[in-house]
């Protein structure tokens, strides 16, 4: 079937994350306000976390005849009870593939945290040194984190543990 494209939606917080997921409650606000006919997303998987989140809004946007399809999951097409059918076996499958996953992580840090090896990323190492040479250098402190690699809090972490406190002075 052809459809016109209303609005696309995209959301750079994680799935769980349902209040940073301003996009996502947009979608659900224009559903509400029946402003499509259908939900077209790469994979069943992306839009929905849990089996019982994947039911009540599927069958929220039924009850407002609004279909759901998944472009890299061609039998998920709630159109057709078959293709209801399939999508809630996914559902299931998607949900239980994540706890999986993060079953194997949580194993994984354990088992490297009882060898003694460290977790989490490598600290940076930028002195303190460097650290006041971009403030001195640079209009910004943002412009002093690009230029030493790191992020605008790491400057200010850096500078508070030596008590000092970032500003940049601009002569003019």
């Amino acid at each position: 079937a052809d459809y016109e494209i209303f609005k696309i939606y995209t959301d750079k917080a994680r799935a769980k994350d349902f209040t940073k997921r301003k996009q996502w409650q947009q979608l659900l606000k224009d559903a509400r306000q029946r402003r499509f006919k259908a939900v077209i997303c790469l994979r069943l998987d992306r839009p929905f976390r849990t089996v019982r989140e994947c039911a009540n809004v599927l069958n929220d946007w039924l009850d407002m005849g609004i279909s759901f399809k998944a472009v890299q999951q061609d039998v998920i097409d709630t159109t057709t009870s078959s293709g209801r059918f399939i999508t809630w076996i996914l559902a299931a499958a998607a949900e239980l593939e994540s706890a999986w996953i993060g079953e194997r992580v949580a194993d994984g840090m354990a088992r490297a945290k009882a060898e003694g090896k460290p977790l989490g990323r490598k600290p940076l190492k930028i002195s303190l040194e460097s650290v006041l040479e971009a403030l001195r250098n640079e209009t910004s402190i943002s412009a002093a984190a690009r230029v030493l690699g790191c992020s605008r809090r790491y400057i200010y972490r850096i500078c508070e543990e030596h008590d000092l406190t970032p500003i940049i002075q601009i002569d003019g």
